[in-house]
């Protein structure tokens, strides 16, 4: 989904990296019943004023008044709720002293051998997790035991070694795949990623070889533009295309394309570039770049109608619920919301004087709306946050981030690209916590997408003029919610950039092929 702004800003590296907004379809109307503030836009709920009559510290949600630092059923902000097991704590849900909230609700990282020593690292079947790792490594073999000693150390009465302890961490610009340190830029084992394997033992710059293109997956469309941002939705997947200025479905098993919005039906000057892309049971959202609206026209096609313009803002990232459409402005920082039936912008969080690197909208679950400020390259400065659906204080899930790109929520983690390289596939909690890497070592993620069990994405450079199957090195490619070595799903593809997935497939746009392609199972 990255788009001209972005892809300026990559151009010196690459010409297109980006990672893209999966949505949720998931959510609760707010009913923020927020007011105009002197921009013309509607503030929420959380704005100034709406405490009077509270007492000190406290704060009006509904009808009555709370204390958002320690309410679970408000925490941070009105409707921000905890998990069951979770406590409010200085505007925070977190678990007891000792515990993390990971998938299966608070556990302790030192002993859960499903989550040892991070949130889904299990350790392999009967082997208990002890004080965050998973017991069996290196002991120690003195005269004094006659045999193994974990975690003893040498000393007068014990003549062996000291446990090794944890594996060392790899050295720069090198990855564990499979326990061994590589660099996956030439190791034609794990070519571009752990586990991708070059045919002809050959790999340079994370790419193999290609003499043909990979004939493992299903082509269900060329459009002959340039595919940008997808969804898929019941028998059908959607797409945007900039340059051919349309928004268009297929079915899932291929079939005639059909355009449901064109420039004709959006602007009599022809100015249209439809952008990112959400679905929900009844329409598809868009957003137009030329004019900076958020449209929306019906999934079986029809009249299209603009739900909000940006005055020149860009909206990055978009999202949708049962009530409204959230989507990021690029170098403000700000989150926005309107209601599905159209109306005034609802400003949720506003414009920032600190957080103007690029933003990028996440998605929403039933509480919260997520986010990025990617920061500058390099410097560790970014940052991923949420906010409650009426709005309120922003909470910061996880920072001193390198340039993240948030991609996909699917209730319990934020997945976003690190790295401006796009290196890295990292997960956080949505209650906060320290950030997990799922994969490391990669060339360009992005366009990432989420199941039950693992993380897709799309990667490789891109060629768009001048070169021919032997040059193209992108991929599709998963890693399990615990990490490990991913798994390439196709390989020796042109310019592959957005991706979804339903339960059986992976789908992806090919951005210079002018294709939309799926592989099955996924």
């Amino acid at each position: 989904m990255g788009k001209a702004r972005l892809l300026a800003t990559l151009a010196p590296a690459w010409a297109l990296a980006a990672g893209c907004v999966q949505t949720g379809l998931i959510g609760l109307s707010d009913g923020d019943g927020g007011s105009t503030d002197g921009g013309g836009f509607t503030v929420g709920a959380a704005d100034a004023g709406r405490d009077a009559g509270c007492p000190s510290g406290e704060t009006a949600c509904g009808t009555g008044c709370t204390n958002p630092s320690t309410d679970p059923m408000n925490c941070g902000a009105c409707g921000t709720a905890c998990a069951a097991e979770q406590i409010c704590s200085g505007g925070q849900c977190v678990c007891p002293a000792g515990g993390t909230f990971c998938r299966g609700g608070c556990t302790s990282l030192l002993t859960d051998d499903q989550n040892c020593g991070a949130c889904d690292r299990a350790c392999a079947a009967g082997i208990p997790c002890e004080a965050g790792a998973c017991a069996g490594g290196p002991t120690d073999a003195g005269p004094s035991d006659g045999g193994t000693t974990p975690g003893g150390d040498a000393g007068p009465d014990d003549a062996g070694t000291a446990d090794a302890g944890p594996a060392p961490r790899c050295g720069p610009r090198q990855t564990d795949c499979g326990g061994v340190c590589t660099d996956t830029e030439t190791d034609p084992n794990n070519c571009g990623g752990c586990g991708f394997v070059c045919p002809d033992g050959t790999c340079a710059n994370w790419t193999c070889p290609c003499a043909t293109g990979d004939a493992g997956y299903v082509v269900l469309a060329a459009d002959g533009g340039q595919p940008y941002d997808l969804a898929v939705g019941g028998t059908s997947v959607y797409w945007t295309d900039q340059v051919a200025g349309t928004v268009m479905r297929v079915g899932v098993n291929g079939g005639m394309p059909v355009t449901l919005v064109d420039s004709a039906a959006i602007s009599p000057s022809g100015l249209f570039s439809p952008d990112y892309l959400a679905l929900d049971s009844t329409d598809v959202y868009f957003v137009n770049q030329d004019d900076d609206a958020v449209i929306k026209v019906p999934l079986v096609g029809g009249a299209p109608v603009t739900l909000a313009t940006g005055g020149g803002a860009w909206p990055f990232g978009l999202a949708v619920d049962q009530a409204y459409a959230y989507w990021a402005i690029d170098t403000t920082g700000e989150i926005q919301k309107v209601s599905l039936g159209g109306g005034a912008p609802v400003t949720l969080v506003p414009a920032s004087s600190t957080n103007q690197d690029s933003t990028y909208l996440a998605g929403v679950d039933a509480t919260s709306v997520y986010w990025s400020y990617t920061g500058s390259p390099g410097q560790s400065n970014g940052a991923i946050l949420k906010v409650g659906l009426a709005g309120g204080v922003p909470v910061t899930l996880a920072s001193a981030l390198d340039y993240p790109i948030a991609g996909a929520v699917d209730g319990m983690s934020v997945y976003f690209t690190e790295g401006f390289g796009i290196d890295a596939v990292v997960e956080v909690p949505t209650s906060g916590g320290e950030p997990v890497t799922l994969a490391s070592g990669l060339n360009w993620a992005r366009g990432l997408a989420v199941d039950g069990s693992s993380v897709y994405w799309a990667g490789g450079n891109t060629c768009s003029t001048g070169c021919g199957p032997s040059t193209y090195n992108g991929t599709v490619m998963k890693v399990g919610f615990g990490g490990g070595p991913p798994t390439v799903l196709a390989a020796c593809l042109r310019s592959p950039y957005d991706v979804a997935v339903d339960s059986t497939s992976v789908y992806w746009t090919d951005l210079y092929g002018g294709t939309v392609s799926k592989v099955t199972p996924k």
